[in-house]
């Protein structure tokens, strides 16, 4: 819904509201906070709870979504168990800072719970001030509500000038099932109908029509403008301004006090924190409150708290308040707000706003810098940048800045690019590092000059090196790795030899390698635990996974009691770490398993874009090498739909599939779309996986110049190379040359067999995909030589067959059927051949399909068509499902769990199993993913 202030968005919503609770539905409430300069974290969403708290209780809740309420206990402790209470009310300091991604993602799982037993309505309020938490949350449950008994209401002040809500607008109007609601002024008939509804009784006429002329159409004004006349006022006030003016002067300095007051603070108010901020007796607060009431300038909320009559009338009243007495008044909000709650995130938040309004630099700053620790606890990093912003806004003007924030500059600059960089919210913080090169507040030496240029850098997306120098970016780094590894030991250093190792990664893994063990010893001696996790990370990521990938995986997941203190904005650099190292290692389903673990606990993309995207590839790359295609591009839907920056390798992927499909004609076009954007990627050093989807694609489309151009970048010690990315594209040359060789003499070809495999001989992979690429290598070589034997090809089928890549086994098999006929095994072959066929057919692999028709006839072998060997052939009628049953096909097909569909359908999880099991027996499906292609292809599902 939208419309200017005052046209009714809120009058309209209440009385929606009230018909749908009246009809049975469950209805809760959240408003923007307008908080000048700034908002209150999860304010939006945490007045929400408090509304379905009121409604339902902790009971009723805590039964519908346990672990959801526990998590949201951080924001709302009446959610939390009992025990939990009384701890905090113990100890205030233990209150736990929320954790961003934790508690949106419970948040999400506690209203699909309430919405699974009763149909939920929820309702926010003026959009243009809600907090950027609760505005990921509306990200979400748009798209939620076009599939659940969930009825999302939004209401925004147009023109929507703020660039987050407006984006949230957009998305949500885009919806199918979205209705769009603008409301405009009220035409003359319309106005007259309602002036004679609020004022009950007829009006002198010369009256009404100056009330009409006054409201222009505008109901807000025009009720009260409606409300001045039945009072009795001697001439009606031309402006709204000037209605809250008169009404000031009729209540009086007591009341006007207590209003001002509560203009200032945030969102509706409490009377006893208006009792403690105007130090007056309760009993006068109360009878100024029933004044105020009476005169509609307040009104009370189903919580028991205050608030204005409307945001204008607020406005109004706070733009009348001299500057010492906001200040005062600021001052009086802080002390108030600090002494309920002082270790609560949004407290700390809201105190140091108003700090600042008082103009109290220094708490100011500490609050701030507080709010920044918070928020780093809870893995926000929007919040912590935009904290850290203003401290660093507030540095000078306080005599000392590192005592009232309890950080020094380097401190405070390193955690500002880490979040910043987290948030993708560069621009401002670069802005910052260009200031801080100039030193205002550091004491420039060698390292920390050198250190803010590589920030710098990374901020603002260039190169290493100095804008128009001649110097490369290799060797620019080179230079730097040399000062880096012989500086002492400090937090600069530490971080300035983990940017270095990122650069040196691209063309010298073992210095990539040197760099950051010796940033992960300082990280182990200087740095908080989120440095020495990410180095950790980048330690494993550049030597380690490199080399053994499955030992690295394990060896991170036994990390996760050492760092449980950080929350999962943290810990997922971690959980996407240990997918890729499962996936490079072989290791498919295990990396399944881990993957859609991790995404559940990230629970949307919109929550945590960047490591989201980079999981869900790591998922949909193992899904492809599985057979599991379907899967694989409904995961790179998502990725592409939620995260651009990981397109390029989604679009390697796609190829991929392609390549192994055979989709033609479109794959020549989608390579030539796509080529320029993966050559961009390649990165033999680091993990640049693109370079065999291309040259895979080019040598299916004909193009072996182009993919020989790409192998001829292969240079220099293969041992710094990431295997995993590489061995791939040598696997893809090797299996079209030797098969070339068969047909042709090309001595470019035999060359360059001669030199991969050369290569291949250097490789220092350890992992069960490496067996694989060695089986099939030596077994490529040696058909290259005309020695291979059947023992090599059973080797290299059993080898990929070992590890679940059914599409290489079956083009093993192929190599395998054609060494058994030439040693005259003739029966061996067609068993073979047709188990490649049965193979091809089942993936829908067209070219190894039409590969094995075209020798099967060369031998004289009939091979069933590819409609009668597809898994269930819809020319076999399908039992009839039930209606239960279609409703947990549709759950399955969207990725739910047995738990997920037994809390969307509230029955028990055992229930849900036989369902499952019912559905596959029905469809004669041996796994879920098979039953959802089943039903696709029978037209039970879309």
């Amino acid at each position: 819904m939208t419309g200017e202030a005052g046209i009714g968005k809120s009058r309209l919503i209440a009385e929606f509201a009230a018909a749908e609770r009246a009809a049975g539905m469950v209805v809760v409430v959240g408003h923007g906070v307008d908080l000048t300069g700034g908002h209150l974290p999860f304010a939006t969403l945490s007045e929400s709870l408090r509304d379905a708290l009121r409604q339902l209780g902790v009971e009723d809740l805590g039964r519908l979504a346990p672990e959801a309420c526990r998590t949201l206990g951080s924001l709302v402790p009446e959610l939390s168990a009992p025990s939990e209470l009384r701890r905090h009310a113990e100890r205030a300091d233990l209150t736990p800072a929320p954790d961003r991604v934790a508690v949106l993602g419970a948040a999400i799982h506690l209203l699909e719970a309430m919405a699974a037993r009763r149909p939920v309505c929820w309702v926010v309020e003026d959009v243009q001030w809600v907090d950027p938490q609760t505005l990921d949350l509306l990200r979400v449950m748009g798209p939620a509500a076009e599939s659940r008994p969930l009825v999302l209401v939004t209401s925004f002040r147009t023109p929507v000038l703020e660039p987050e809500a407006a984006a949230v607008l957009s998305d949500l109007v885009s919806r199918a099932n979205a209705h769009p609601v603008r409301l405009v002024r009220l035409d003359e008939a319309s106005a007259r109908r309602q002036l004679r509804r609020v004022v009950g009784a007829e009006l002198d006429p010369a009256v009404e029509d100056r009330i009409l002329s006054l409201g222009e159409g505008l109901p807000l004004f025009v009720e009260h403008l409606a409300h001045e006349a039945r009072v009795g006022t001697s001439s009606l006030p031309e402006s709204l301004g000037a209605i809250v003016d008169g009404r000031l002067r009729r209540l009086g300095s007591r009341v006007t006090a207590m209003l001002e007051a509560a203009a200032v603070a945030d969102g509706p108010v409490a009377t006893t924190d208006l009792t403690r901020v105007v130090q007056a007796q309760a009993a006068e607060v109360d009878q100024a409150v029933d004044d105020a009431v009476t005169a509609r300038v307040l009104e009370p909320t189903e919580a028991g708290r205050l608030r204005f009559v409307h945001a204008l009338v607020k406005e109004l009243v706070a733009s009348r308040l001299p500057p010492t007495r906001r200040r005062r008044l600021e001052r009086a909000w802080a002390e108030t707000l600090e002494a309920a709650s002082p270790a609560d995130l949004a407290t700390v938040v809201a105190v140091a706003h108003h700090r600042i309004a008082a103009g109290d630099a220094e708490e100011a700053l500490g609050g701030f810098a507080r709010a920044a620790r918070l928020a780093a606890r809870g893995g926000d990093s929007r919040l912590e940048t935009s904290c850290l912003l203003r401290v660093h806004e507030l540095w000078g003007a306080v005599r000392d800045p590192e005592a009232a924030c309890g950080m020094g500059m380097v401190d405070l600059i390193y955690h500002l690019c880490v979040a910043a960089v987290a948030a993708e919210q560069r621009e401002a913080v670069a802005q910052v590092v260009a200031a801080e090169c100039e030193g205002p507040h550091l004491e420039l030496d060698a390292i920390t000059r050198l250190w803010l240029t590589m920030r710098l850098e990374q901020l603002e997306g260039r190169p290493p090196g100095t804008v128009g120098s001649l110097r490369s970016g290799e060797q620019t780094t080179r230079e730097r790795a040399t000062l880096l590894l012989e500086a002492p030991q400090g937090l600069v250093a530490m971080d300035a030899l983990q940017l270095a190792g990122r650069e040196a990664r691209r063309f010298d893994g073992a210095l990539a390698a040197r760099l950051h063990r010796r940033g992960w010893e300082m990280a182990r001696k200087v740095g908080g635990a989120r440095a020495r996790l990410r180095s950790e990370v980048f330690v494993g990521f550049d030597h380690l996974a490199r080399v053994e990938p499955l030992a690295e995986a394990r060896r991170l997941m036994s990390l996760e009691d050492e760092f449980a203190e950080l929350p999962l904005a943290d810990w997922s650099i971690v959980l996407e770490s240990v997918v890729v190292g499962l996936v490079d290692a072989g290791c498919y389903e295990e990396a399944t398993v881990q993957a859609e673990a991790a995404l559940r606990r990230l629970q949307d993309p919109a929550l945590s874009p960047r490591r989201y995207a980079g999981i869900a590839l790591g998922l949909a790359s193992a899904r492809v090498e599985l057979g599991d295609w379907a899967e694989a591009e409904r995961w790179l839907e998502v990725v592409e739909s939620s995260y651009a920056p990981a397109r390029a390798e989604a679009a390697g992927l796609r190829l991929r599939i392609a390549v192994r499909r055979g989709s033609q004609p479109e794959l020549p076009s989608y390579l030539d779309r796509v080529a320029p954007d993966l050559d961009r990627e390649l990165d033999f050093v680091g993990q640049g996986h693109g370079l065999a989807d291309l040259v895979a694609a080019f040598y299916a489309v004909g193009d072996v110049d182009a993919a020989r151009r790409r192998l001829d970048a292969l240079s220099g010690d293969p041992r710094d190379w990431w295997f995993a990315a590489v061995w791939p594209a040598v696997n893809a040359a090797a299996r079209f040359e030797v098969a070339a060789q068969a047909r042709t003499t090309d001595a470019v070809g035999a060359r360059l067999v001669t030199r991969l495999d050369a290569l291949c001989a250097r490789f220092e992979w350890v992992a069960p995909a490496a067996d694989a690429f060695r089986s099939e290598q030596a077994a490529l070589l040696a058909r290259s030589r005309g020695t291979d034997t059947v023992e090599d090809w059973v080797r290299a089928v059993e080898a990929w067959a070992g590890i679940g890549r059914s599409w290489d086994e079956a083009v093993c098999r192929v190599r395998l059927a054609e060494t058994c006929s030439l040693a005259g095994d003739r029966d061996r072959s067609v068993d073979e051949l047709r188990h490649a066929h049965a193979i091809a057919c089942r993936l829908g692999a067209g070219p190894l399909e039409r590969e094995v028709q075209v020798l099967g006839r060369s031998w004289g072998v009939s091979l069933p068509t590819v409609g009668r060997t597809e898994p269930r052939s819809t020319l076999t009628p399908l039992t009839p499902l039930t209606a239960r049953e279609r409703q947990v096909l549709e759950l399955v097909a969207d990725g739910s769990t047995n738990d997920d569909v037994a809390r969307i359908l509230v029955i028990s999880p055992k229930t849900a199993s036989v369902h499952v099991s019912r559905i596959l027996a029905k469809l004669g499906a041996g796994n879920r993913t098979e039953a959802v292609a089943i039903a696709r292809r029978s037209g039970l599902l879309p």
